[in-house]
């Protein structure tokens, strides 16, 4: 509803024979002007404006400029240069003062702030009083965020804020988007008895407040397993993932962080499966053969560790000469020929080789810069450690990537990984739930799927794995 050129022919009825003159006169009989660029509902006839005999509130282009500006409740407008008395021209409000539902309507700015403003006289957010009829039915597409602003959603529908939100005798469930296949995040609008911590077999629900009007699991999950969006949507089961909240999985299950290895997906992957999965405590009983793992809480159980598995568990790269490498050795036997291998500034090949002695296994090897003030123990040995955040470093055993921490032959510019969890006056820390290294040296690299971060100079950690 803005520009139009100077010279129209304009039909306040329906046919129009024809119209002449310049460029427009190529315009066919009935056909819509192309030049007008107007709601989607637009008229492609000349409106009559405020101050015009015979003009109504409500038609195209209702409101002018001034004395003719529209006060509030009055549309359609343009701009909020076509509103007085401190309203504003609001987007697709139309629906609410009895228009058509793309129309703009003059009216003041709480009515637009997805908020329920009672002492302004609002009924619901941004509807009711001076902000027009709260809708009865939410149009547009269901499910899209913040459906239920201005209206009154039903049972089922959804995103919505807040209980006002919902028509009578409805409340707005907290992330209960899956049962109703919308994302996890997603709030629908459902009876009082779906968001009571209870079963109500009486009233339909097949398990606590979900089944009949609170809605199912959505179905199977399917896509590409590991995905991000695998669980969006749906109801993960035991050993399906990623997923990003205990919401996101089926009842009884939580989302355990970082064991999609477990799993045979990507060591990122979140997956849901039993609490007991998470423990830190092995669970014979319920089919563990080891911590967290075997059983339910893997595919197909624990395999006896290689004889050499070890990983990067501690990075310190603090001020000054406060540098450090922790590698902990996860295998069944001693870790011999390891080195550590430092890649300058987005360097192919090794910069600087640090010869590791024998690492027994289940123990963990400290390497610190010469020049530190580190004592020993911690530190294990010392060496030249020239690396800043920018460098990538790998660790090999007889030739062999066990892990990396960066991405050979890319220059981040200062550091990967963003405050205290980043390779640059920080140190890093290995969670307990990784187990193997990263053996791809040339993939992007982020130290917050696998690491946790601690302030400069902290070493509070080093020479102990934890894990154990």
């Amino acid at each position: 509803m803005t520009s139009r050129k100077s010279l129209f022919c304009f039909a306040i009825v329906a046919a129009v024979a024809s119209c002449s003159g310049g460029e427009d006169s190529a315009l066919l009989e009935g056909a819509p002007d192309p030049l007008v660029e107007d709601d989607a509902l637009a008229s492609w006839s000349q409106a009559l404006t405020k101050g015009t005999a015979g003009a109504l509130n409500g038609d195209l282009d209702y409101c002018g400029s001034s004395p003719n500006q529209c006060v509030s409740g009055e549309g359609d407008c343009d701009s909020s240069a076509n509103c007085s008395g401190g309203t504003s021209c609001l987007t697709n409000n139309g629906a609410k003062f009895g228009f058509p539902s793309v129309w703009d309507v003059c009216a003041p700015l709480h009515c637009n702030n997805k908020v329920l403003d009672a002492g302004a006289g609002e009924a619901g957010i941004d509807c009711g009083g001076p902000c027009g009829a709260c809708l009865t039915n939410c149009s547009g597409t269901p499910g899209g965020i913040d459906f239920c602003v201005g209206c009154l959603c039903a049972s089922g529908a959804g995103d919505c804020d807040a209980d006002t939100d919902c028509q009578p005798g409805l409340v707005c469930g907290a992330q209960n988007g899956p049962n109703f296949g919308l994302p996890a995040n997603y709030d629908v609008c459902v009876p009082q008895l779906c968001n009571n911590g209870a079963q109500d077999a009486g009233n339909g629900e097949t398990g606590v407040d979900i089944g009949g009007p609170c809605g199912t699991a959505g179905g199977a999950c399917s896509g590409t397993a590991g995905a991000a969006t695998f669980c969006v949507g749906c109801k993960c089961t035991s050993g399906q993932g990623d997923c990003d909240d205990d919401i996101e999985c089926a009842t009884g299950l939580v989302c355990a962080t970082d064991n999609g290895a477990n799993f045979g997906l990507q060591r990122g992957a979140d997956v849901c499966v039993p609490p007991h999965c998470t423990n830190q405590v092995q669970d014979a009983g319920q089919g563990e053969t080891g911590v967290d793992v075997g059983g339910p809480c893997s595919s197909g159980g624990v395999t006896p560790p290689p004889s050499t598995l070890v990983f990067f568990s501690e990075y310190m790269e603090g001020s000054s000469f406060q540098r450090a490498f922790e590698v902990y050795n996860a295998g069944s036997s001693a870790a011999t020929g390891c080195q550590i291998r430092i890649y300058f500034n987005g360097a192919t090949t090794e910069s600087e080789t640090i010869a590791l002695p024998s690492i027994a296994s289940h123990a963990v090897n400290v390497t610190c810069d010469v020049d530190s003030n580190f004592p020993n123990p911690p530190c294990n040995q010392y060496d030249f450690l020239d690396n800043n955040g920018d460098d990538a470093v790998a660790l090999y055993c007889d030739n062999v990537l066990f892990d990396v921490i960066g991405q050979i032959g890319f220059d981040p510019g200062t550091q990967w990984g963003t405050g205290l969890n980043s390779t640059q006056d920080n140190t890093i820390r290995r969670r307990c739930s990784v187990t193997t290294g990263d053996v791809n040296p040339s993939d992007a690299w982020d130290p917050s799927l696998e690491w946790d971060g601690f302030a400069n100079n902290d070493r509070s950690g080093l020479a102990a794995r934890g894990c154990n």
